[in-house]
């Protein structure tokens, strides 16, 4: 859907700069470490800080993500703009399901006048704390109203499996920032690499009254 991943590591950089280290530069030149629990992702600051600072580094990252991050490197895809709104033509819901915090996507979407693409957009906030991706998608699956059929869309193993488990298929996308090698290994119902091929496969699925998250 969209890059986020400068803006990602910026709220990183940011904690790690509080606590005077860095991230080493081929680390964060790879988008897909971005999926690696934070902790993981502290182990590998140089120099590397005392772990009883990782609670520290962990609120830093929340606080720059959430409230000063201005999101200004987030750009959608090439192409991604036009497939929405001609999904939302075709009387297709475009639903976004994330487990990042609710006021920085409502942010993001605000910030780059995304609002007419989406039907909705649902964070972490209203998932719960101890929400996973696949209760979240359980959740707005049964506390919606959302036509269906639906078809799930995600860069990663774990939007492929949390999809599989709500009985959804899942079109994997091998250009976000997701590992692609887990990606390829939880077998998603189709994969595509750039967003003509991602709108070839929509359009031929093309269904009225239809959701796409």
């Amino acid at each position: 859907m969209a890059d986020t991943a400068p803006d990602v590591w910026a709220s990183v950089a940011y904690a790690a700069a509080a606590l005077n280290a860095t991230l080493p530069a081929a680390l964060t030149a790879d988008p897909s470490h971005l999926s690696w629990p934070l902790e993981q992702l502290f182990q590998h600051l140089k120099p590397r800080p005392d772990q009883r600072d990782f609670a520290k580094f962990d609120q830093l990252v929340a606080k720059h993500y959430r409230t000063l991050n201005t999101f200004d490197q987030t750009q959608l895809y090439p192409g991604i703009r036009d497939l929405l709104r001609d999904l939302e033509t075709r009387g297709i819901c475009n639903v976004v399901v994330s487990l990042k915090p609710q006021a920085a996507l409502d942010r993001i979407v605000v910030n780059k006048d995304w609002q007419s693409l989406f039907t909705a957009v649902y964070g972490i906030d209203w998932f719960g704390p101890q929400a996973t991706k696949t209760t979240a998608i359980r959740q707005v699956l049964t506390d919606t109203h959302y036509p269906g059929p639906f078809l799930y869309i995600g860069d990663s193993g774990t939007d492929v499996s949390a999809a599989r488990a709500n009985g959804l298929l899942c079109l994997g996308v091998t250009y976000g920032d997701g590992d692609v090698t887990t990606l390829r290994q939880e077998k998603p119902w189709q994969c595509v690499s750039n967003v003509d091929q991602l709108k070839a496969k929509l359009l031929g699925r093309e269904q009225e009254n239809a959701t796409g998250f």
